[in-house]
């Protein structure tokens, strides 16, 4: 008699994986899933290049303003 009242009458239980599963289908398709890398080539590499730049720059202009003891004629 319990099982009746829990057993949701003629339908079938899914499992609750195939449940989204199916309905997540739609989030492995080629149009939707990996359009930013195809769209963007190379932007990772250029990234990558330009904070290499930004840390030589900072470090060059750190060396170039560090205080060396000049001498004024004045």
């Amino acid at each position: 008699m319990a099982s009746d009242r829990f057993s949701g009458g003629s339908k079938p239980r899914v499992a609750t994986g195939s449940f989204f599963a199916a309905r997540d289908a739609y989030r492995k398709h080629p149009v939707i899933s990996n359009n930013l890398r195809r769209a963007t080539p190379g932007l990772g590499i250029a990234l990558a290049a330009f904070g290499v730049y930004l840390f030589v720059e900072g470090m060059t202009s750190k060396l170039a303003s560090s205080p060396a003891k000049k001498e004024s004629h004045h």
